[in-house]
């Protein structure tokens, strides 16, 4: 499968996971897919929506296109 058809598989799936798990909207900028060979995985890079300062990122399997991991700002992350 080409990169860019993994990134359009794994877009929606990310923004989906920050509005379900977080209630927030996100976008994302930048992605990097890993050679099989090395993981199996595409990194979506963005931030929340409206702020450019908020970084976030997702981890995708895209074998199975299940969340391997999600990381952002402490506040949103893991609040105390």
């Amino acid at each position: 499968m080409k990169n860019n058809n993994i990134v359009k598989k794994a877009t929606p799936i990310g923004l989906e996971y920050f509005k379900k798990e977080y209630n927030v909207d996100v976008e994302f900028t930048d992605s990097q897919v890993f050679a099989g060979y090395v993981s199996s995985k595409v990194i979506l890079y963005g931030h929340i929506k409206g702020d450019e300062n908020e970084a976030i990122n997702i981890a995708i399997n895209y074998n199975t296109y299940e969340v391997e991991r999600a990381g952002g700002p402490k506040w949103l992350i893991h609040p105390d």
